[in-house]
């Protein structure tokens, strides 16, 4: 090829000629490098546009207090988009401490942006070590499982002092109570 290319040299053909040959094989190389990044940026765009926009739903805990402190298990979905919810599993110590199954009915419901469910607690001081949630949701024809954990032991360094005697300011803190949840 080398041979090829000095034999060319040599002989009669025009150096505009040989310029241009060089200028064009340049030219497909760089072509080509500039399709490779295109299409890399198009991939890592489309990467970044999805996980922007896809649900991010967890579980979590908050403590309310207004009248007295109440405890609640959240379920919410901070993403852009909604899923349909199929599954919520979490450890054996958190059902022998409750009454009835927290987000029992939540299977195959849909959950959009921002919407929550709250699930109260009674005295969550009493469960010594986290809860592992595992929370399987679909969205776009693909199912996600996310993993949570939920931690209690920080309530118990809680100090509630708050203690209303008025019948009207309580019927004013249960509504504020209310309008607070709804907001979560």
């Amino acid at each position: 090829m080398l041979n090829l290319f000095f034999n060319i040299l040599s002989s009669d053909i025009n150096l505009s000629l040989i310029v241009d040959i060089v200028s064009t094989i340049a030219s497909i190389v760089l072509s080509i490098i500039a399709i490779v990044i295109s299409i890399l940026t198009l991939v890592q765009n489309n990467k970044m546009i999805f996980e922007s926009s896809k649900p991010n739903i967890t579980i979590f805990s908050k403590v309310i207090d207004f009248t007295s402190p109440h405890t609640f298990l959240i379920l919410k979905n901070f993403g852009n988009s909604g899923a349909i919810i199929l599954d919520i599993k979490y450890d054996e110590a958190l059902k022998t401490f409750l009454k009835k199954e927290p987000f029992q009915h939540m299977k195959n419901i849909f959950i959009a942006p921002n919407q929550s469910f709250i699930f109260p607690l009674e005295k969550p001081d009493n469960i010594d070590k986290p809860i592992n949630f595992k929370v399987t949701y679909k969205y776009l024809n693909k199912v996600y499982t996310e993993n949570h954990i939920v931690s209690f032991s920080h309530y118990k360094d809680f100090c509630y002092l708050k203690v209303h005697n008025s019948k009207d300011l309580k019927e004013l803190s249960e509504v504020l109570q209310e309008m607070t949840i709804q907001n979560i």
